[in-house]
């Protein structure tokens, strides 16, 4: 933990603020003004027509039974909108069959360890922290730090995940 602070710089913090501040959500900043000048925020409700037909194409796609209160929720409770390639990705999830892996001249499945992930993330912030120390153009390695870590999240959600889970499981 000393290590930590002793290497922990004001390019560091600012780095740091840069990057949070990038990811506050409009959801977030409106549900912020809302508490203070709750006259300036109104709220935006989908039209009751679609939200009954997400309710039956839910239900229809054998999803279980799914109300239009349930799909508000859901709604509301979602920070953010999905875009095209959400949906897409979305799709291919649910129609893609199980892969037969009874042949014997595949190769074994690859397994990313919580280990490999620890390592590899932390190399990742090693990489981004030499080249922001040496890079003289400081908005250019903020942008490339954010797009790099951006790019690796989803491998610190899955780490997270599973620190969770163990958590829960003891």
């Amino acid at each position: 933990m000393l290590d930590f602070w002793k290497q922990y710089h004001i390019m560091k913090a600012v780095s740091n603020i840069d990057l949070s501040w990038k990811e506050v959500t409009q959801q977030c900043l409106k549900a912020v003004w809302k508490k203070i000048w709750p006259e300036l925020c109104e709220d935006v409700q989908l039209p009751e027509p679609i939200i009954a037909e997400i309710a039956d194409l839910v239900t229809t796609a054998g999803l279980g039974d799914t109300d239009a209160q349930d799909i508000e929720q859901l709604v509301q409770a979602s920070g953010e909108s999905l875009n095209n390639e959400d949906l897409e990705e979305l799709a291919e999830q649910g129609t893609q069959k199980p892969q037969d892996t009874s042949d014997s001249d595949t190769e074994p499945p690859k397994e990313l360890s919580s280990e490999l992930l620890k390592r590899a993330l932390h190399q990742v912030n090693d990489i981004m922290d030499e080249l922001v120390a040496n890079d003289p153009d400081a908005t250019r390695s903020s942008n490339a730090r954010r797009i790099v870590l951006g790019g690796v999240s989803c491998y610190r959600h899955l780490l997270d995940s599973r620190k969770k889970h163990r958590q829960m499981t003891q």
